[in-house]
């Protein structure tokens, strides 16, 4: 079993995400432990506390792992400047190839005591940093249009993923997730236009 002192702090963090990482992508959330985490990397659930702060500083850096990961395989999917139907497309795609780690940032809450840091928001960010900029020239180029309308295209796009990826889509209809994320795509960007 490795001791305190066979790590850094930034090495036993590393360490404690990447096992996390591969709990989450085999089990899911439901069934991860950070007795299992510790057990992986042969440390006590007392040193990933005190590493972490708490189980809820570990999740959060798990949720942030997840982010980076979706982040990273969007551009290496769509490249850098996408458009608003293939980014419905890859997040409806992303959600149900990796549900097991996607669902962790939506099954527990990031914190429940206090405000998410700093860091943990600007991975939020640079994903909807992505939707913005494919948003600014049907908002006339300007950033905070874009980023009111991300938000709320999001969420909108967010309930089909979900429908789709726990198997409550056919209860609507026969449409498919994504042709249904492509119809609500246009239907806003023609409600945006009418409201200019």
């Amino acid at each position: 079993m490795a001791r305190r002192s066979d790590h850094t702090r930034e090495e036993l963090k590393n360490l404690a995400i990447q096992a996390g990482y591969e709990i989450l992508q085999a089990n899911g959330p439901a069934d991860f432990s950070a007795r299992e985490v510790a057990r992986r990397i042969g440390y006590t659930v007392g040193t990933l506390y005190n590493v972490f702060g708490s189980y809820e500083g570990l999740m959060l850096h798990l949720q942030g792992a997840v982010l980076d990961d979706w982040l990273d395989a969007l551009r290496d999917d769509c490249g850098d400047t996408p458009s608003l139907h293939e980014l419905a497309s890859f997040y409806i795609y992303y959600a149900a190839k990796h549900y097991n780690t996607w669902s962790l940032l939506f099954v527990r809450p990031a914190t429940q005591k206090e405000q998410a840091p700093e860091w943990y928001v600007e991975k939020f960010q640079r994903l909807f940093a992505v939707v913005e900029k494919s948003l600014l020239p049907h908002v006339g180029g300007d950033a905070a249009e874009a980023s009111r309308h991300a938000r709320l295209l999001w969420a909108s796009l967010h309930g089909i993923c979900t429908l789709s990826v726990t198997g409550k889509l056919d209860l609507l209809g026969h449409e498919s997730a994504d042709a249904m994320a492509h119809r609500l795509i246009d239907t806003y960007l023609k409600g945006m236009k009418t409201h200019v």
